[in-house]
C-alpha cells in the first residue's frame, strides 16, 4: 500500500515542484543578467543539501513521512523569494538556494528510504516502476512549466504549492494509522546478517563490508554526478543568446523522454548484456554528446544528443541503484548507503558550479563531464566485480581476509548453537563467480565438517559438533531479481 502512496506522490509532487524548480537558474539570469549569480543558486543549494541530509539524518530514516510534509516549509520561502527576486538580488538567491536545497534534501532522502522500506522482495520491478513515475511527471512539468512560467508566475507559484499539499496527505495519513505497528519504517536486514552478528569475527567482518560498500557508492555516486548538471549548464548556456524558457522546457522534457525509454528499456538489455557490460558501454556512449553538443547549432542535431544522453544517463543510474539496493539489503545497511548515496551526488554536483564561477563561461565544464563519464565507466566496471566477490564471501563464510590484505581459512573453533536454519529473503539474483550463467537462486553446494572433541564430563559423554557452511553456488550478479535462499545451515548433533 505504501508504495502505491509513495508513487502517486512522486508523480504529483515532482510535476507540482518541477513547474518551477526547473527553470530557476533561468530565472536568476533573466533576473540578474550575471551568469556567476545563476551558478551560485547551483552551487548553494548543493551544499545546503549536504548540510540538510547530515541535519535531518535520523528523521529521514524514522519519520520520512512527516519530513515530506514538513517540506512544504523551504518550498513556500524559495517560491516566494523568487517573486521578490528584483528586490533583493544576491541576499534573494542566498535564501533561496538554502531553501531549495534543503526541500530536495528532504524529497531525495525520505523517497529513497520509502522506496528502500516498500520494495522488500520486488526491488528491481519497483525500482523501474518508480523510476518511469519521475520521468512521466518530469516530461509533463518540464514542458507546462516552460509554457506557462512567463505567464504568470506567482498563479503558477501558488498552484504548485496547493498541488504539493494534496500529493503528500495520503502518505501522511498512512503514517498516522501505522505509525505504532511493530517493524514500521525500519530498515531490512536479512536473517544471514542478524545469524552472522552474533559470532564476534564475523560481526567485525559485516562491518568491515559495510565501511567498504559506504565508501565505493560514496565514489559512484560523486563521479557520475558531475554530470548532473548537464541540463541546467547547457540550457543557461543557450539561455544566454536565446532567452525563451519555452525551449529550456522542450529539451529538459526530451531528456526525460529518453531517461523513461531507457528504463523500459532494461529487461531488453539485460536479456543480451551483462547490467555491468550494458553500464559501461552506456556511459561511454554518454560522453559523446557531452563533448560536442556545445558546438552544435543545429536544433534537430541538438534534440537527438539530448535523446542519447538521456538514454545512457539512465541505464547507469539504474545499474547504480539496483546494485546498491540489493547487495546492500544483504548485509543489512540499505539505508546507510542511501544517505551515503546523498552525499556523492552532492559532491559531484559541486564541482561544475565552481568551474562557472572560476572561469565565468559555461563551456569548460562539458569537457569535465566528458572526463568524469569515462573514469565512472572504467572504474565501476572493475569495482562490481570486488563487491560482489565480498559479498559471496560474505556469504559463504569460508575465507577471512587479514588486516594485510592476503586471505586465511577460518581456523577459530565455531560456538555451539542450537539448529539454526537461515534463509536470506532478499530480491536478487546470483550467478557463480567467473561465469555469467543466470540464476535465481543459491544451493548448497559442498559441506566442510569440523569435529571437535569436548573435554570429558563426569558421565562420560562426548559432543560431537557438526557444523555445515553453505557454500554459494552463484555470486551476486547486476540482475538481481529473485531470492537468494538457503545461505547458511548450521546443524548439530549429539551422541
Amino acid at each position: 500500500m505504501q508504495f502505491k502512496l509513495l508513487n502517486f506522490h512522486k508523480f504529483v509532487a515532482n510535476f507540482a515542484t518541477s513547474l518551477v524548480g526547473t527553470f530557476i537558474p533561468l530565472m536568476i539570469y533573466k533576473t540578474t543578467g550575471n551568469i556567476r549569480l545563476a551558478v551560485l543558486f547551483l552551487f548553494g543549494q548543493s551544499l545546503f543539501r549536504m548540510i540538510g541530509n547530515h541535519l535531518f539524518k535520523k528523521s529521514y530514516s524514522k519519520k520520512p513521512q512527516l519530513m515530506l510534509i514538513l517540506r512544504v516549509i523551504p518550498l513556500l520561502i524559495y517560491n516566494i523569494s523568487l517573486i521578490f527576486l528584483e528586490d533583493f538580488m544576491v541576499v534573494g538567491i542566498i535564501i533561496i538556494s538554502i531553501s531549495y536545497g534543503i526541500s530536495v534534501s528532504i524529497k531525495n532522502n525520505a523517497n529513497g528510504v520509502l522506496l528502500n522500506y516498500s520494495s522488500q522482495k520486488k526491488s528491481q520491478k519497483n525500482l523501474t516502476f518508480t523510476r518511469v513515475v519521475d520521468a512521466l511527471s518530469a516530461i509533463v512539468a518540464a514542458i507546462a512549466g516552460g509554457i506557462f512560467i512567463d505567464w504568470n508566475q506567482t498563479v503558477l507559484i501558488i498552484f504548485s504549492i496547493s498541488l504539493y499539499l494534496i500529493s503528500v496527505a495520503p502518505l501522511f495519513i498512512y503514517y498516522l494509522s501505522n505509525r505504532k505497528k511493530k517493524g514500521f519504517n525500519k530498515d531490512f536486514t536479512s536473517n544471514a546478517a542478524i545469524l552472522y552478528d552474533k559470532e564476534p569475527e564475523l560481526k567485525e567482518k559485516r562491518k568491515g563490508i559495510v565501511r567498504y560498500y559506504l565508501l565505493q557508492y560514496f565514489i559512484f555516486y560523486s563521479v557520475f554526478c558531475v554530470i548532473d548538471n548537464f541540463t541546467n549548464m547547457y540550457t543557461l548556456h543557450l539561455f544566454i543568446s536565446v532567452p525563451t524558457f519555452a525551449k529550456a522546457g522542450y529539451l529538459t522534457a526530451m531528456f526525460q523522454v529518453a531517461n523513461l525509454l531507457g528504463v523500459l528499456s532494461i529487461n531488453t538489455i539485460t536479456k543480451k548484456f551483462d547490467l555491468k557490460t550494458a553500464n559501461t558501454i552506456c556511459g561511454i556512449i554518454c560522453a559523446i554528446p557531452l563533448g560536442i553538443i556545445p558546438f552544435i547549432q543545429n536544433n534537430t542535431v541538438v534534440y537527438i544528443l539530448f535523446f542519447i544522453f538521456g538514454f545512457t544517463y539512465a541505464i547507469c543510474s539504474f545499474f547504480m541503484m539496483n546494485s546498491l539496493m540489493t547487495k546492500c539489503k544483504i548485509v543489512g545497511c540499505t539505508n546507510r548507503t542511501l544517505l551515503t548515496r546523498q552525499d556523492g551526488i552532492v559532491t559531484g554536483q559541486l564541482v561544475n558550479p565552481i568551474i562557472v564561477m572560476i572561469f565565468g563561461t559555461i563551456t569548460p565544464v562539458f569537457f569535465v563531464m566528458v572526463g568524469a563519464l569515462i573514469v565512472y565507466a572504467i572504474y565501476t566496471f572493475v569495482v562490481e566485480d570486488k563487491l560482489r566477490e565480498r559479498l559471496v564471501d560474505y556469504l559463504q563464510n569460508n575465507e577471512i581476509e587479514t588486516s594485510g590484505g592476503s586471505r586465511r581459512k577460518r581456523t577459530s573453533k565455531p560456538k555451539t548453537t542450537p539448529t539454526t536454519k537461515v534463509k536470506v529473503n532478499v530480491d536478487t539474483k546470483v550467478e557463480s563467480k567467473g561465469t555469467t550463467e543466470k540464476g535465481v537462486e543459491t544451493k548448497s553446494k559442498e559441506e566442510k565438517k569440523e569435529t571437535v572433541e569436548k573435554s570429558k564430563t563426569t558421565d562420560s559423554k562426548s559432543d560431537t559438533i557438526t557444523k555445515t557452511t553453505a557454500t554459494t553456488k552463484k555470486a551476486v550478479a547486476d540482475g538481481e531479481k529473485e531470492t537468494v535462499k538457503k545461505a547458511t545451515e548450521k546443524k548439530v548433533s549429539d551422541k
